[in-house]
């Protein structure tokens, strides 16, 4: 595994631990709030390909989609 692939999943990781936690801090389900973080991570990539080079300049939208 590359370094930035291992320091890339440990981030994920501790940032999943963090946001379960705080789920159930709250009294969510967690599995909804994941099921919900998932979603929003596809969706805003699709979303920016999406949108014309006009509307990403302006609006704070990413116009590289990685």
């Amino acid at each position: 595994m590359d370094t930035n692939q291992l320091a890339k999943s440990i981030v994920d990781e501790v940032t999943t631990e963090e946001l379960l936690q705080k789920a159930a801090e709250d009294g969510k389900n967690p599995a909804a709030v994941m099921l919900g973080r998932l979603g929003d991570l596809k969706g805003g990539k699709a979303r920016a390909r999406k949108l014309s080079a006009k509307k990403t300049q302006g609006g704070g939208i990413m116009t590289k989609v990685v």
